[in-house]
């Protein structure tokens, strides 16, 4: 199951870049990110790994996350495994490039659902993903105007 978004922000890279990394402000905008909590030492790039406590289908999960690609201001991928997810863990990245009035935002995922359950339900989970991702972006822009 693959998903892209696109989106348009009025602001810079960096200033974008600041609300997708910065836990402080990613939580203004996800509702559904509870902690991210260091596993590996040393900075943030690739190889990175932390535990994300999310609130994910009605309950908290912990999600294992390990950064794959990581270029400031411009891009980053993230394999998520454990939680829900069962078996297959999902790549979800960010692309930030610049436009003449701010940044363009391109928003992907991929996740192979396994088994016979998911597999059926995996038309539901991508409307239901979808739908989220629209409204993470709008609450994005929503939390940017507030500042």
């Amino acid at each position: 199951m693959d998903i892209t978004s696109e989106a348009d922000f009025d602001i810079t890279p960096a200033e974008l870049w600041a609300w997708l990394t910065e836990f402080e402000r990613f939580k203004l905008w996800n509702d559904n990110i509870v902690s991210d909590e260091p596993v590996s030492d040393g900075p943030v790039g690739p190889g990175y790994v932390s535990d994300m406590t999310m609130r994910d289908g009605g309950k908290v999960n912990v999600y294992r996350s390990e950064l794959i690609d990581y270029d400031v201001n411009e891009r980053l991928t993230m394999v998520l495994s454990g939680g829900n997810l069962g078996e297959t863990p999902m790549t979800i990245s960010y692309r930030i490039t610049p436009t003449a009035t701010g940044s363009h935002l391109v928003y992907r995922t991929h996740w192979q659902p396994r088994g016979l359950l998911m597999t059926l339900m995996a038309p539901l989970i991508a409307i239901m993903s979808r739908r989220n991702v629209r409204a993470q972006h709008d609450a994005l822009r929503k939390a940017i105007a507030a500042g």
